[in-house]
């Protein structure tokens, strides 16, 4: 089995790892900055050095990163991160819509082997749950259950919730 993952960080990302870490929270890591850092245009050539320095520091350190187009990479604020997340949940549900939306390309599904009928089921079940779960009145009722008592509540509970 091959695996894609690599034991040791390159020399930029570990140098990007310190700069993120050492970047003041709301204040913005900018391409100057890490082009002069890592020795190469960040954006032509030192995408995944970034992007592994952002999922480290997010994975390690509690750190979130978001690009500023055209001019670098903020350290985001909890209010921002709150706002990220938002838009992180209308994005799976795009996702799933349109998962769901490849699905039903399936002209023959009666062709498929019992396995590959399995995974379409499995699939579609998937995307559904997503859909459902993350529409606005799922949501609205989610808030009014956390809102009656803050906390954070269990999946077996929210699907419960979103159920009825």
């Amino acid at each position: 089995m091959k695996e894609n993952y690599i034991p040791q960080l390159s020399v930029e990302s570990s140098l990007l790892i310190k700069l993120f870490a050492e970047t003041p929270v709301g204040k913005i890591c900018t391409y100057d900055q890490i082009e002069e850092a890592i020795g190469k245009d960040p954006v032509r050539e030192g995408r995944g050095n970034i992007n592994t320095a952002k999922n480290r520091v997010l994975k390690d350190m509690g750190i979130v990163f978001e690009c500023v187009r055209g001019i670098g990479y903020k350290r985001l604020e909890d209010k921002d991160i709150l706002k990220l997340a938002d838009a992180d949940r209308r994005r799976v549900l795009r996702v799933a819509r349109t998962g769901a939306r490849k699905l039903t390309a399936v002209k023959d599904y009666n062709s498929l082997s019992m396995s590959e009928k399995v995974k379409f089921n499995v699939s579609a079940a998937v995307y559904a749950a997503w859909s459902h779960i993350s529409r606005k009145s799922s949501l609205k009722k989610l808030e009014a259950h956390i809102a009656a008592k803050p906390y954070t509540i269990p999946s077996r509970e929210v699907l419960d919730i979103c159920k009825g």
